[in-house]
């Protein structure tokens, strides 16, 4: 309101402080509120993890399963919503031997060292929690949003196309969905239809080459392209380990909640001692 611009909102966990939100400010809400960026969801039941987030006989996705509520309200709420669900995923996993790698990248001696160090150490939690195959699926939401604000800032000032600038999302859909909240082996899925649906941009295939070269391109700038592509083309150290490169799964709500923060924090630091 201060500022004159909309607010956006990217989500990587549950949906029930947005909720609470709606509830008690409703109005001012739809008012300021410009786009809601979501990491979850999974739809007709497919690839869901709530097994990893404590359930063992539901096919939920773990960051809507937790308050599938709150997750219908913010869908209903007439907000624009975009989302990366499970799906998605399978575009994005994340060689297990990558911090050691971006470590022997580190220079000791130079100002970005300890907040390197500290991506570094988020994305080894990363891959010693995990039980199965590691994806960046929580902070592909944050670099979506990030690209769709900079991607529209050069169209207004450079009156580009808007479809010549690099496509986050190489396949999208638009989807009316709503949470299943009867409970049932499906409780917290999302399903299409329904007189209770909702439409959802939903990000179908992100571009895993221009994710990585986003995410950890400010942090390791030298080399970074060169470095970052040949990984996803090689698969560096796990090529020929036998690690199944897409396999779906999700990593638990929990630990990538937290290493998300840890890493969204970091590189706000990080822009914020730029700027300064």
């Amino acid at each position: 309101h201060q500022t004159g611009r909309p607010l956006d909102i990217v989500a990587m966990g549950p949906l029930t402080n947005i909720a609470e939100a709606l509830r008690t400010a409703p109005d001012v809400l739809r008012r300021f509120i410009g786009d809601v960026y979501i990491s979850g969801g999974n739809i007709d039941a497919k690839d869901g993890n709530d097994l990893d987030c404590g359930g063992s006989t539901n096919a939920a996705e773990c960051n809507i399963f937790l308050d599938a509520v709150a997750a219908q309200e913010v869908l209903q709420a007439g907000l624009r919503v975009h989302m990366v669900d499970t799906a998605a995923s399978n575009h994005l996993p994340m060689p297990r031997r990558l911090p050691v790698s971006l470590r022997h990248q580190v220079n000791p001696g130079s100002g970005s060292a300890p907040l390197q160090y500290l991506i570094i150490g988020a994305l080894q939690v990363f891959v010693d929690t995990s039980t199965h195959q590691p994806y960046f699926y929580d902070p592909a939401v944050s670099v979506w949003r990030h690209l769709q604000v900079v991607q529209a800032r050069e169209t207004l000032r450079t009156w580009v196309p808007e479809a010549s600038a690099p496509e986050f999302c190489k396949a999208r859909r638009q989807l009316r969905v709503r949470v299943n909240l009867q409970w049932s082996p499906t409780y917290g899925t999302l399903f299409r239809g329904g007189v209770d649906a909702s439409l959802v941009d939903f990000c179908w295939a992100p571009n895993d080459q221009l994710f990585l070269l986003e995410f950890l391109g400010p942090m390791f700038r030298h080399r970074r392209r060169e470095y970052l592509l040949d990984w996803l083309s090689t698969g560096g150290d796990d090529a020929g380990s036998g690690m199944p490169g897409r396999v779906v799964a999700v990593l638990a709500a929990a630990v990538t909640a937290s290493v998300s923060s840890a890493i969204a924090a970091g590189l706000l630091a990080w822009q914020r001692r730029r700027s300064s």
